[in-house]
């Protein structure tokens, strides 16, 4: 209760103190763009972890987005998402920005989380909280051009790489997202001793989207 009261307050923050904060969806911003947003949609993962030494695969297990709230704050909508293990803050919110743009406001940051962009570049920082290594930033990248993962055809890329306070890049997330039906495979990956080196930690494939 206390993490999602901290949310809110990011959440309500986002407004000057001279808006109004309304419960009435009468415009509802933040709904329609790349990924569908409504209270009930889940979206069900098989997640493939691999061996750290070798890169094989050493076991499998599943994962679920679920959306269970959805506030209003001056007449953008902001939807409450709950998970396991994909890394979005349980309890942390999501909201199309625009037709190209979903953010994601958490107990400390609101910034870019997925972007479509024409061209490949660099679209949105923000501070670690991890304590892994010295706080460092987030940063993201887009990627121009569509890709095709299984069954799911035009899907964007967007890459996360999380720095220390050195700028030395240690953990690494790859979204695909097919606009309109959602995240359809996310990549985690770590790096060796030798701070140059990638291994795969776990992969996340969709395998159904349920519309609330």
């Amino acid at each position: 209760m206390y993490k999602l009261l901290i949310i809110l307050l990011v959440v309500f923050g986002l407004a000057s103190c001279s808006q109004k904060t309304t419960s009435t969806p009468s415009a509802r911003y933040g709904v329609k763009g790349m990924m569908p947003l409504a209270v009930g949609n889940k979206w069900n993962y098989k997640r493939t972890f691999y061996d750290s030494a070798t890169g094989n695969v050493s076991g499998t297990g599943t994962e679920q987005i679920n959306i269970v709230a959805e506030l209003i704050v001056n007449d953008t909508a902001y939807f409450q998402q709950t998970q396991n293990e994909i890394p979005l803050s349980p309890g942390s919110f999501f909201s199309n920005a625009d037709t190209n743009t979903i953010i994601q406001t958490d107990s400390a940051y609101r910034y870019t989380f997925f972007k479509r962009t024409s061209y490949d570049a660099q679209v949105g920082t923000w501070p670690d909280s991890v304590t892994r290594r010295c706080p460092g930033h987030n940063v993201l990248t887009a990627y121009a051009g569509d890709t095709t993962i299984g069954t799911y055809t035009n899907c964007l890329k967007n890459i996360v790489l999380v720095n220390d306070c050195t700028g030395q890049a240690f953990e690494k997330w790859v979204y695909y997202l097919k606009p309109g039906v959602g995240l359809v495979r996310v990549e985690h990956y770590k790096i060796k001793n030798d701070n140059t080196t990638w291994y795969p930690d776990f992969m996340d494939d969709l395998t159904s989207f349920i519309p609330g």
